[in-house]
């Protein structure tokens, strides 16, 4: 047993201190967040200190940074891992994870969340619920998979990359860097230039 802070106490925070706790692998979960000292954010998890203070807690504690934002998740990640942090990697025990698979540092795989075999998952990436990665997936840096998203087999995504609720990328694709796709949206080819895309097939706003 050991300790975890999670960095940011807003609804995506509860949603990870509910994973840690189900892994019933945490003596103690706090949060680190701006609300702090003012009254908690939820009653379940105490608020300890600020999401700039952290670092004060480098001995004591795993960290998991539970900010939507991909680009801040990403840096305080990272800032974590220069200071000499220790990252947690959270599976929650109903999620179905290959053991084959690699699942990067301040990632987070939530219930029922699906990856296949040979996927490599990056840091500080959101497998939500119900997502599936499917087999030999490659998918950067805080990349964020939403809940009911399918990412079919081989296909390879970039860093920052956002697959909102219910869209799906078929076999094989290759998204770049900071692409975002809107809920529903489906990637039947290779997507080269970063932004918004809509649709199906998914097209560019």
């Amino acid at each position: 047993m050991t300790k975890l802070m999670i960095i940011g106490a807003g609804g995506h925070g509860k949603v990870v201190a509910d994973c840690a706790e189900a892994m019933n692998q945490y003596d103690e979960i706090v949060f680190a967040d701006a609300i702090y000292p003012s009254e908690t954010i939820n009653s379940h998890w105490p608020t300890v200190t600020s999401d700039k203070d952290w670092s004060k807690y480098l001995e004591h504690y795993e960290f998991i940074v539970a900010i939507g934002n991909s680009d801040t998740r990403l840096a305080i990640t990272q800032n974590i891992t220069n200071t000499g942090g220790r990252l947690a990697t959270l599976i929650h025990p109903r999620a179905v994870v290959s053991p084959y698979s690699t699942i990067g540092k301040g990632s987070v795989v939530f219930a029922n969340a699906v990856i296949g075999i040979d996927s490599l998952i990056g840091a500080a990436c959101i497998i939500n619920h119900n997502a599936t990665v499917d087999h030999d997936c490659q998918l950067g840096d805080a990349c964020h998979i939403a809940p009911g998203a399918n990412i079919s087999g081989e296909a390879t995504l970039g860093n920052k990359v956002w697959a909102g609720v219910g869209c799906s990328v078929i076999q094989c694709c290759q998204l770049v860097d900071n692409v975002y796709l809107g809920a529903g949206t489906v990637v039947i080819k290779d997507i080269e230039q970063a932004g918004t895309y809509v649709g199906n097939p998914a097209r560019k706003l």
